[in-house]
Parts: structure tokens; C-alpha cells; sequence
């Protein structure tokens, strides 16, 4: 069964969200309010292909036979107001956290493209591997980036458009990972390679937590396609090396490695990282980042029942309410991770 949304949102009395993100807390739980019917029928919640547009239809389609409940607008508007204020009331976001202290990290990039050359020559024995990489109009155009920004921007596109892993995502990953632990570079830029291995190794079991309604609707098991599977195969293949080094990186890096702790548990362990990660946690208690460092550390530990509590705290506040952390038929670390790709690197 699929329960398809005919674009009624613009029906629904929905306040503006006081806190980040777009949309509002009142519609993602009616929506979560309609996963939830059609997940106890076996369905999920489909986009609306059917009815026309804006029309305040719910179609409940279930072997191929379509059963449509049709309203006037003003009585379903009604009803939808009762049922909305049941819902539960947003409790207040917690605090942003200061900055880390390497914030003011002086290091400037101006070496930057000598240092790519040197890193491309070592990783792949040509310098210009790395720019042909993610070069905008493709390999062999003598593309150069402007700054360590646009390099980093271009990179995450060639390799992991809109965030997608394709097969040759997994290729980049050595290169990416040489990037990131390259201390010629400032602070500011290692952590967003380090941001690009922590997106790529999740992708995975992200997907996992956004379509779990689907994939046990169809019956097909929690697979997902080669190119995340490999991507996360080739995260996993390097990590060791990077936790290896959290007690030498600064604290933007160290939020990157919580995220990959969370997606890689038993190498965290196997590094013996998460006593490091629960002080570092801890230090961050009462904000922002600290809520999103201690999902990370339950998921770390392979906690299910501490990254369930973690992630129901986190609703309770979350401007998406019960749609944050994707769907509850998924496993909890991949819901974890899929929450955390939103929020670790938010403040």
C-alpha cells in the first residue's frame, strides 16, 4: 500500500519555525502521523501522483485499487486544525556552543594549490590527477580553483553530486583521506575533507533510514545500490588511520571523527577512541553540538537503547519533530547517522 500525498500542505495551519530549517514543526508531524497509518498497513507514504494538486485527499492505494476520501477544503482544513493541536508542543532548541579555539586558527592556504600538486603526485603519481578530479568541465581542461573553497566545492560535486555515491565516489576516497590529514593545510579546510569522508561513509545507512518504509513495503531488505556500498567500503578501509589521530586533531576535526565513530563502531572501539569521544561530549553538555555529540557517542557504542533515547530527546526540539532520524522500521545507528548528517556540523 501507498499512501500518497496530494500536495496539501499549503492547507495545513503551519506557524513559521522559530529554529533552523524550513517548513514547520506542525506539518512534518502530520506527515509523520501519516507514515505512521500507512506503515501499520504495510504502505508507506508515497508523492502525491494522483488527485490534483492541492486537493485535501489522502489516497490509501493498496493492490493496485485506490480508496479516496474527498473533503471540502474548508471541512478538512477543520478537522486537520484538531487533529494538529494534539500534537506535541516543540520543546526550546538547546544553546549553540562557543567556538572551538582553533576557530581563530591563523593558518593561511596560500601554498594550497602546491600542496594539492604534492598530495595529487604521491596518491595518484600525477599532480594534476587531483584537479582533473574536480574539474567543472572535466579532465584535461588545465582547470585551476581560486581558493581552498571552491576546490573543496567543486571536488564534493565531481564525486558526490547532490550527495549521491556512485562508484567512482569510492575511488576519490583515498586522495580525500590524504587531503584531510594534510596539516600543511589550515584547519578550516581539512575539516571539510574530513566532512566529505564522514558524508560519503554514511550515504549508506542514511539511505537506509530515509527509505526503510519502502523497502519493507516491498519486501526487498535494507540494500543499497553499488556506489554507496562501495563508497562506504572504501571509508571503512582508512579509518583506522583517522582515528589514530584524534588526540592530535583540533575539535572541528574531532566532530568530524564522532560521525564517523557513529558509522564505524567497531573500529572506533578497535582504536580505542571512545573514551576520548565521551570526554568530548561531555564538554559540550546542555547545547547544541553536545546533543549532537552525545547521538554520536550512543551510536558509537553500538548502544541501540541509548541512540533511540538520544534521538527522541533530540525530536522533542527538532523543528521536523518525529520525521527527524528518518524511519523507525530502520536500525538505530542507521537513523542516527541519518539524523546526524543534518545537525553535527550545524553550529
Amino acid at each position: 500500500m501507498i499512501v500518497v500525498d496530494d500536495g496539501v500542505e499549503s492547507l495545513c495551519v503551519n506557524p513559521a519555525s522559530s529554529v533552523r530549517g524550513v517548513g514547520g514543526r506542525w506539518q512534518d508531524c502530520e506527515t509523520a502521523a501519516v507514515e505512521t497509518i500507512a506503515r501499520e498497513h504495510g504502505g508507506y507514504l508515497g508523492s502525491g501522483i494522483e488527485g490534483s494538486d492541492g486537493s485535501p485527499e489522502r489516497h490509501f492505494l493498496r493492490e493496485g485499487r485506490a480508496a479516496t476520501i474527498e473533503l471540502e477544503a474548508e471541512t478538512a482544513l477543520r478537522r486537520r486544525q484538531e487533529a494538529i493541536a494534539a500534537f506535541p508542543v516543540q520543546q526550546p532548541e538547546p544553546p549553540g556552543a562557543d567556538p572551538f579555539e582553533e576557530s581563530t586558527d591563523l593558518r593561511g592556504d596560500d601554498d594550497f594549490l602546491a600542496v594539492l600538486r604534492d598530495v595529487s603526485a604521491r596518491i595518484h603519481g600525477d599532480p594534476e590527477a587531483a584537479f582533473d578530479l574536480a574539474a567543472p568541465q572535466g579532465p584535461g581542461g588545465g582547470w585551476l580553483p581560486e581558493s581552498p573553497q571552491e576546490y573543496v566545492s567543486e571536488l564534493f560535486n565531481a564525486v558526490m553530486h547532490q550527495d549521491s555515491c556512485y562508484p567512482h565516489t569510492a575511488e576519490a576516497v583515498p586522495l580525500v583521506a590524504a587531503l584531510a590529514t594534510e596539516e600543511r593545510f589550515s584547519v578550516s579546510v581539512r575539516a571539510q575533507f574530513y566532512g566529505m569522508l564522514w558524508a560519503g561513509g554514511s550515504n549508506a545507512d542514511r539511505l537506509i533510514a530515509y527509505f526503510a518504509d519502502k523497502f519493507v513495503a516491498d519486501g526487498v531488505g535494507f540494500e543499497v545500490p553499488d556506489g554507496p556500498r562501495l563508497t562506504r567500503d572504501a571509508v571503512q578501509a582508512v579509518v583506522g588511520e583517522l582515528f589514530g589521530r584524534w588526540g592530535r586533531e583540533p575539535g572541528a576535526i574531532r566532530k568530524m571523527l564522532a560521525g564517523l565513530a557513529a558509522t564505524f563502531p567497531a573500529e572506533a572501539e578497535a582504536a580505542g577512541i571512545i573514551l576520548g569521544l565521551t570526554e568530548f561530549a561531555e564538554r559540550w553538555a546542555g547545547t547544541y553540538r553536545g546533543a549532537a555529540l552525545r547521538l554520536a557517542l550512543a551510536a558509537a557504542r553500538a548502544d541501540d537503547a541509548d541512540t533511540l533515547e538520544q534521538l527522541a530527546e533530540i525530536q522533542a526540539w527538532h523543528w521536523q519533530g518525529p520525521l527527524a532520524g528518518g524511519s523507525p522500521l530502520a536500525p538505530a545507528r542507521a537513523r542516527a547517522l541519518y539524523l546526524l548528517d543534518e545537525i553535527l556540523d550545524a553550529d
